[in-house]
């Protein structure tokens, strides 16, 4: 999500409903929580602060998605709002710290305090009772821009080297087999099956990592750029996790079937074309270490 798309995502009566509500309901699509806790309210984003090791928490490493509910105990309006939210900073490292700190509930840690960003895609508003009712629902500016998982995934897939990874592999299997002539027998068929393997085999690599370098942001052991869509809660770390243990299964079964039709030969010359095992192993080496721009 670019800021552009951030800026003015509620309108000015929703923040200021939000600012006078004092905690609201909130619903964790990952595994069903419901909590209530105190906000801070902006036009772009509203900012949760939730206990570390809640519920809530827990649910958001499951699943980004989020159901905000604060209804007026007078029944002079009511207000819902879906949206996404990645598992949160704690208080005390959280880059906002100054302008969130005064929002924060008074007698708990910072340090035990998470700064969860909850992203609203769709709000419903309701205002009055019985015949005097005035609804307003639709879509954020957030919501209007919201691009599927399947979107999301690719992105993480194929982020960072993993790109160039890609676009490289697919050249060099192209040319290689190209090189190979008519000869080759079943020459298409091998071809589909190498790209299939090496392309799965950067992806499922690529988003285990991602799904680490974000833990580790989020512990500040690692920086932004490690954490691609996961820390704009577009999706979770276990959902790209699952996602990765089933895309490596499809590599499994592309080298095993290589394997078998065409010899082990063929096998090590699609790991070797991959680069796999040269930058996988660096991006775990990098997530090792500290860097300076997440000690700040």
């Amino acid at each position: 999500m670019s800021g552009d798309n951030r800026r003015d995502n509620l309108p000015p009566i929703v923040v200021r409903t939000l600012v006078d509500h004092g905690p609201i309901e909130v619903s964790a699509n990952g595994n069903q929580s419901v909590g209530r806790v105190p906000t801070a309210p902006f036009e772009d984003v509203v900012h949760l602060f939730v206990p570390a090791g809640s519920a809530t928490e827990l649910g958001l490493l499951l699943d980004p998605r989020l159901h905000l509910v604060a209804k007026d105990k007078d029944g002079a309006y009511s207000l819902r709002m879906w949206g996404r939210a990645h598992a949160g900073l704690m208080l005390n490292r959280h880059p906002e710290r100054a302008s969130l700190v005064v929002w924060a509930p008074e007698g708990v840690p910072v340090h035990r305090t998470l700064v969860v960003p909850f992203m609203a895609e769709e709000v419903e508003f309701i205002q009055g009772s019985g015949d005097k009712v005035n609804r307003h629902a639709g879509l954020t500016p957030v919501g209007l821009c919201r691009k599927g998982m399947g979107h999301d995934l690719v992105q993480v897939a194929f982020s960072g080297m993993a790109g160039p990874l890609a676009v490289w592999s697919v050249v060099a299997l192209t040319g290689w087999f190209g090189f190979q002539g008519a000869t080759f027998a079943g020459r298409g068929l091998a071809l589909v099956f190498s790209m299939v393997a090496a392309l799965s085999l950067i992806a499922g690599i690529r988003m285990l990592t991602v799904s680490i370098g974000y833990l580790r942001w989020r512990t500040g052991r690692a920086s932004l750029r490690d954490a691609p869509v996961l820390s704009d809660g577009r999706l979770a770390p276990l959902q790209v996790r699952k996602v990765a243990a089933v895309v490596l299964m499809i590599t499994a079964i592309a080298l095993g079937t290589l394997a078998t039709m065409w010899g082990s030969q063929l096998v090590m010359l699609v790991i070797v074309i991959s680069g796999v095992w040269i930058v996988g192993p660096a991006w775990w080496v990098h997530l090792l270490v500290s860097t300076t721009e997440a000690k700040r």
